[in-house]
């Protein structure tokens, strides 16, 4: 589903993905496929590609509510110590830094293949990032 977006929003979002993409990108045409996220509503992707291979659906769960507390982080604090805090959050779960991540990025973004997951989080908005998780939760 399309956003319904103004030339401005275009504009403000384009230019806050440059840094998070300029280093990723081969290829110009790469970038509609690593940003798409941005302007249309991805499909809450299969249940199979949300879970990380070495954990399970109630601990993949339980990652999902924490992304709650992470979204928020993402916007106060700077990229460092929200790192610095998923890092330790995934290490209360028990669980590598990656199988923390990956939920989180298929939630917000539909893909595996997307800009740095802080990044992406912040220019998408903190509501926007917040009912992707929500819509993604009700699906596990």
């Amino acid at each position: 589903k399309s956003m319904n977006m103004t030339s401005e929003d275009v504009e403000k979002t384009l230019l806050g993905l440059m840094p998070l993409i300029q280093e990723r990108l081969k290829f110009l045409t790469e970038a509609a496929e690593m940003v798409h996220f941005m302007f249309t509503e991805p499909a809450v992707p299969p249940a199979d590609q949300i879970i990380p291979k070495r954990i399970d659906a109630a601990k993949t769960k339980e990652v999902l509510e924490a992304s709650k507390e992470f979204v928020g982080k993402c916007f106060e604090l700077d990229h460092e110590a929200a790192e610095e805090w998923a890092k330790a959050k995934a290490e209360e779960l028990g669980i590598k830094l990656g199988d923390f991540m990956m939920p989180i990025r298929m939630a917000v973004t539909g893909s595996r293949v997307s800009p740095p997951l802080i990044g992406s989080i912040v220019v998408l908005g903190k509501d926007r990032s917040l009912a992707r998780i929500e819509r993604t939760l009700a699906t596990l």
